[in-house]
């Protein structure tokens, strides 16, 4: 049985539960808060917040913690906790603080879950997440229930227990809701692919009971590591037109950089899913795709990091779709972020996926912290004639390490940073 896992970066990138305003953003100064600091003493109420956020009707903010809370059965010896589904009530008044609720604790038992991976929002406001342990030790899903009349307590209900290889393992990407409730996401390792003891990662499905006292279905859509295909997916899914899902993994295919993929379902009920690999990343850029997120026209956007011990900065790219079946995708880079050390822009190796703004076509992002140069909220603006470079904004700087876009309301963008141990908003 796998070990508990202490929090890594990659496990930190959001998948693209991601809400944008209709129009651009001004180019005048914006203001950047933090709106709820964990205590880095006392780990109670949660501590270092990480991927996605969701948001209800009244502006609630609900997030997870990789660590912290009630409980510390996953670390032996260690009373830094297992992690904690958590809430931020805004102020009834500008100015006064947020209020922060635990909803749940995780690691009461040794069986238990831990190191939740952020949360989405489903009809009726139920969250649901995924996190490593379990039964079983290769990861669960969650759903968290918002109290009754009955009850002032969230109820969560273990929804799946992974089982490892041939079965998903590891899940820590947010999960996407589809149609029916179904739910999307990948796994890290599982699955039926030659990567070593623990394959090479999988895209599953968790179909909803079709009764209150039946259990929820999981089916692993696909598994990587095939001649040509990629392995290690470290980033979510997400939803296109006709339930197509598509995603990149960080590594494989035939350069080892890892490649871009579609998943189509099946025609007929039952049958098999259909992968198609959009773009292979060439061995010789040394750059691994991070995250994938759609855009208009069947366009698809993304960002790529770089391999360890590199200065440059990463990159973000586009891939357009074949104008005919017998076509390939067209790949070409719409930024690239400077190098450490060089004196430019603070911008420096973008942290996760990017998020489209349907109106501008814009597109948003955050950089990690590099040689103690802060990170940064970006915004890369479209060419006015459809051709031309991409313009590079830095939003604000000075204050994200490695953080995460979240949800955006009323034109204010929230996220979370996992090493200042934050959550923020950033307002135009």
């Amino acid at each position: 049985m796998p070990s508990a896992r202490r929090p890594t970066i990659t496990s930190l990138i959001p998948s693209l539960c991601l809400l944008w305003p209709s129009a651009a953003w001004p180019a005048g100064a914006q203001t950047f808060t933090n709106l709820y600091a964990f205590s880095t003493v006392n780990y109670a109420n949660g501590a270092y917040p990480n991927g996605d956020l969701a948001i209800d009707g009244n502006g609630v903010l609900y997030g997870t913690t990789q660590m912290g809370g009630a409980y510390n059965a996953c670390y032996a010896g260690s009373n830094e906790g297992c992690g904690t589904v958590y809430s931020l009530k805004p102020p009834a008044s500008p100015g006064e603080p947020w209020t922060e609720t635990v909803l749940w604790s995780f690691g009461a038992t040794s069986a238990d879950a831990y190191n939740p991976s952020g949360v989405t929002m489903g009809s009726g406001g139920v969250l649901y997440g995924v996190a490593g342990g379990g039964e079983f030790g290769y990861g669960t899903v969650f759903s968290l229930t918002p109290p009754s009349k009955f009850s002032r307590a969230w109820v969560e209900t273990v929804l799946y227990r992974f089982g490892g290889a041939p079965d998903a393992a590891i899940p820590n990407a947010g999960l996407v809701i589809g149609a029916d409730g179904v739910l999307y996401c990948t796994s890290d390792e599982g699955g039926t692919g030659a990567c070593g003891s623990f394959a090479c990662g999988t895209v599953f499905s968790l179909a909803p009971p079709s009764s209150a006292e039946g259990n929820w279905t999981e089916t692993v859509l696909w598994s990587f590591g095939g001649t040509g295909d990629g392995t290690g997916p470290q980033s979510g899914v997400a939803l296109g037109a006709g339930g197509v899902l598509y995603g990149v993994t960080h590594d494989g295919g035939t350069g080892g950089s890892g490649i871009a993929y579609s998943l189509a379902p099946p025609e007929v009920a039952g049958g098999a899913w259909a992968e198609t690999v959009l773009y292979t990343f060439p061995e010789s850029a040394k750059e691994h795709p991070v995250a994938l997120a759609p855009g208009a026209a069947g366009a698809l956007y993304g960002t790529t990091d770089l391999e360890a011990g590199r200065d440059e900065g990463g990159t973000a790219f586009s891939l357009t779709p074949p104008s005919s079946q017998e076509g390939s995708w067209a790949d070409a880079t719409i930024a690239t972020f400077p190098a450490r050390g060089t004196g430019e822009s603070p911008s420096h190796q973008p942290n996760g996926p990017l998020a489209f703004q349907k109106k501008s076509g814009a597109l948003f992002g955050v950089t990690a912290q590099a040689h103690r140069v802060e990170g940064t909220i970006f915004e890369l603006v479209p060419p006015k004639a459809g051709s031309g470079a991409w313009k590079h904004r830095v939003l604000d700087t000075g204050h994200t390490t490695y953080a995460t876009l979240g949800v955006m309301n009323g034109g204010v963008i929230y996220g979370t940073d996992y090493i200042y141990n934050t959550v923020w908003s950033l307002a135009p």
